[in-house]
């Protein structure tokens, strides 16, 4: 998918650009030559958790990042940022499915607190 273009309904689905799981198999694995069972000994998860993240089938938890972190120097920061960047752009490709109307709140009553404010805040 071109960069700024809206994907097509699904098609941020089957695509996983920007899912922090490829990105360490790249990064790690390749780099370091490392098989999927010597890189998730390395974090301490099991081979079968850390394969269904490298595929983008399961999400970055905080916990995994700082393993990965640990093991591999690379910023849990970095890659929390790219799974909820990854997650932002599933939801929004998703955004036509799901029906919900703007809220738009009744007329200001007197002596009734407004939306976020509590009753000590009426003016």
């Amino acid at each position: 998918m071109v960069e700024g273009m809206m994907a097509r309904r699904g098609e941020a689905t089957n695509d996983h650009s920007g899912h922090p799981g490829p990105y360490v198999r790249v990064q790690v694995l390749d780099l370091l030559n490392l098989s999927v069972t010597d890189a998730a000994e390395a974090v301490g998860i099991t081979r079968a958790a850390f394969s269904t993240f490298l595929n983008a089938r399961a999400s970055l938890s905080a916990d995994m990042a700082l393993r990965i972190e640990k093991a591999f120097a690379i910023p849990m920061e970095h890659l929390m940022h790219m799974q909820c960047d990854f997650d932002i752009a599933q939801a929004r490709a998703r955004a036509g499915d799901i029906n919900v109307a703007q809220y738009l709140p009744g007329p200001i009553l007197p002596n009734r607190p407004r939306l976020f404010e509590g009753a000590g805040d009426q003016k």
